[in-house]
């Protein structure tokens, strides 16, 4: 399967990088077991989340779905689809609460929003319709299911 998952944010000195890969957590469930993780930096802590497990967006396409976001997080992951990847920002103290809340610029979150790249090469388009279908006045179009979005890609 080719689906290349990043996670990238900030911990600066005011906050504690374990506190901030919680909130990281609580929005895109890695398992440090199995997910690449790395804390650098002395005093503004980076920390980078690689995988390349679907289910790590599970929850984000869940929490989309019930806080009826989808039109606004299609129109961000479309319009920052570079090639075959994409991009879309969380607002950091929303993660803290285990809340999704979307930014549109990394200055909507006062502390640096969590930056969510994926790559998924020759399907970025399945990508976007399997995690944020198309909707009309509120309704999914078309819903892409797990099965059939791993279906796709499992070829690539």
């Amino acid at each position: 399967m080719m689906i290349y998952i990043e996670v990238w944010t900030r911990a600066f000195p005011s906050e504690s990088a374990e506190r901030v890969l919680m909130a990281v957590k609580n929005v895109i469930p890695f398992d440090e077991s199995l997910d690449d993780v790395e804390i650098s930096g002395e005093s503004v802590k980076e920390i980078r989340v690689s995988s390349n497990r679907h289910e790590c967006l599970i929850k984000l396409r869940d929490s989309l779905r019930s806080n009826k976001i989808l039109d606004t997080a299609r129109m961000l992951l479309k319009s920052n689809v570079h090639g075959d990847e994409t991009e879309i920002l969380l607002h950091k103290q929303a993660a803290f609460n285990g809340r999704v809340h979307l930014c549109e610029t990394e200055e909507e979150s006062p502390l640096g929003a969590i930056k969510v790249s994926i790559r998924v090469p020759g399907a970025i388009n399945a990508f976007i319709d399997w995690l944020a279908p198309k909707t009309e006045k509120g309704r999914i179009v078309k819903e892409l299911s797990t099965e059939e979005f791993l279906s796709m890609i499992k070829d690539l």
